[in-house]
């Protein structure tokens, strides 16, 4: 672990996040850690990641649809499962 890296438990803590939301962001891709530990698999984020995971668990506050939010704020990325009805 290097000096900006900030592990789960403390990322949780800072975001208000719980570890097991933070591995679900990660698995679908909403928010995925800057590294992982390849012996341990431990996450670890950095200080840039911080306003991302703020603004995840306020737009989880606000139950706002976050696979509509990842595919505005990725355009680059396919987002499966969404549709679009007139």
């Amino acid at each position: 672990m290097t000096v900006d890296q900030i592990p789960i438990t403390r990322f949780s803590i800072i975001t208000r996040i719980t570890p097991k939301a933070l591995r679900y962001y990660d698995q679908v891709g909403l928010l995925v850690p800057a590294a992982r530990d390849t012996l341990t698999g431990y996450r670890y984020y950095t200080a840039d990641q911080l306003e991302r995971g703020v603004r995840v668990k306020t737009y989880a506050l606000w139950a706002y649809p976050w696979k509509r939010w990842l595919a505005t704020s990725m355009p680059k990325r396919k987002v499966i499962g969404t549709s679009c009805r007139s």
